[in-house]
């Protein structure tokens, strides 16, 4: 049972940077998921709070403009959910459109959960999850249904991806160079 455990566990670690590289459904697409390489000068703690900077302020870190950002309505503010939309401005099939989504954050789980509103203003069925995992530390983002958990491509580019998670270690590593010198006066990068 220990060495299943042990195989499990390795297993489980390979499995998402596996999926970032050999599942996408193109190499310039984030496609069934991007898992970053492994991220260091920085402690998770710190990474997960540049990540958690996102919601607030997604223009530090993709093509995006016009962003809204308020306490969600309805069912979703129960559950501790944020209202967004935002004007997203890069490639794909979404550029030039007001994207309005729920913004759930896990903190315990290191989960950030993006979900879809339709016209309506219900939510839909996928959500776009950015995940912080450990040992190594990367930040992985894919899209999922929400039913079932099932993946399903997701239409960013990559290089969208790669630029995010490059920004979040740079804020990361900026607040970490704070945090470790008492004597710093604002912001090292």
């Amino acid at each position: 049972r220990f060495m299943a455990a042990l195989a499990l566990r390795a297993c489980s670690r390979r499995l998402p940077q596996a999926l970032g590289r050999a599942l996408s459904s193109s190499a310039d697409l984030v496609g069934l998921g991007y898992c970053s390489p492994g991220l260091t000068g920085a402690s998770p703690a710190h990474i997960f709070k540049a990540m958690m900077h996102q919601i607030d302020n997604p223009s530090n870190f993709l093509p995006v403009s016009r962003v809204r950002v308020q306490p969600a309505s309805g069912p979703a503010a129960a559950d501790g959910a944020l209202w967004r939309s935002m004007r997203y401005d890069g490639a794909g099939p979404s550029s030039g459109k007001t994207v309005s989504q729920h913004v759930y954050v896990d903190a315990e789980a290191r989960q950030i959960r993006f979900v879809g509103l339709l016209p309506s203003g219900t939510e839909g069925g996928l959500e776009t999850c950015l995940q912080l995992l450990l040992d190594p530390t990367r930040i992985e983002l894919y899209q999922r249904r929400r039913d079932t958990g099932e993946r399903v491509a997701l239409e960013t580019p990559r290089e969208e991806a790669e630029q995010a998670v490059s920004a979040t270690l740079a804020l990361a590593r900026a607040a970490q160079a704070e945090a470790d010198d008492p004597t710093c006066v604002g912001r090292k990068a």
